[in-house]
């Protein structure tokens, strides 16, 4: 992964505190840009002049962020969802210091910022009754979507995991490592109300970044991609320029070189 937190992380494991001289050894010649886009992306705090602060996102989410949940949605059951349960399990690139929440009951609240991070509550569309499993962070349990569940429901609304380009490089990366498990992605796919989409979706990405899949998975959402043409991003019909692809039923983005994801 290049993303730089994951990175520093790698680098430094526990260590808080960084001066100037860790950082340019760890980048080299790009420290410069590196330290001005940790701070913009609020990885980085600048102590004092040459030395800097890590923000562990887990932390800040651990210490205050379910205090406000209990503001929004009282004591109903809520779990970490889309993007930042994409960013746990390492498939996202790009630093996502948006800690996504899905609720089954529409919360009073819906947006919170602290520090660096912000909290969004979102309704769930399939309930908090399958594939949710605990983790341990800083001796708390929390629940969190699987890995599969949590690809789908960030395809559903991919503006809850920092887009439809960042969520498709995921479904490549966790495939490329073979972290998916078809049988349970196909099923879950049948407990989404808008399985045709997410069909339509997987199936123009799995070809376009030529992805070795199961045949049944493949055949499976094929079948389920019958049907009219529908957008692959909404914000396409403000562009006007769009192709067909026929195969998937699907309208793109004729500017959009959708294979290039990967590459960058």
């Amino acid at each position: 992964m290049t993303d730089l937190r994951l990175s520093l992380l790698q680098k430094f494991g526990d260590q808080k505190i960084l001066t100037v001289w860790e950082i340019t050894k760890h980048y080299w010649y790009y420290a410069k840009e590196a330290i001005a886009s940790l701070i913009k992306k609020g990885i980085l705090t600048r102590v004092k002049n040459g030395i800097f602060y890590i923000h562990d996102f887990w932390e800040s989410w651990i210490s205050v962020g379910p205090l406000f949940f209990v503001d929004c949605i009282g004591n109903g059951s809520w779990f970490v969802s889309h993007g930042t349960a994409l960013t746990h399990y390492d498939l996202l690139e790009q630093f996502f210091n948006t800690s996504i929440v899905s609720v089954c009951e529409r919360p009073s609240k819906q947006h919170i910022e602290l520090a660096h991070f912000q909290y969004v509550i979102t309704k769930s569309s399939t309930g908090s009754d399958f594939w949710i499993k605990k983790i341990l962070v800083r001796n708390k349990l929390i629940d969190i979507t699987d890995m599969e569940r949590s690809l789908l429901d960030s395809f559903s609304n991919p503006k809850f995991a920092a887009g439809a380009k960042e969520v498709a490089k995921a479904f490549y990366e966790a495939n490329h490592e073979k972290l998916v498990d078809y049988s349970k992605l196909a099923e879950y796919l049948k407990r989404y109300p808008n399985r045709v989409k997410l069909s339509k979706t997987l199936g123009f990405f799995i070809d376009t970044f030529a992805m070795i899949v199961p045949d049944d998975f493949y055949t499976a959402i094929l079948e389920q991609s019958l049907g009219n043409y529908i957008w692959l991003e909404s914000r396409g019909k403000n562009i006007g320029k769009w192709i067909y692809n026929t195969k998937w039923k699907l309208i793109l983005n004729a500017n959009e070189n959708y294979a290039s994801i990967i590459e960058h």
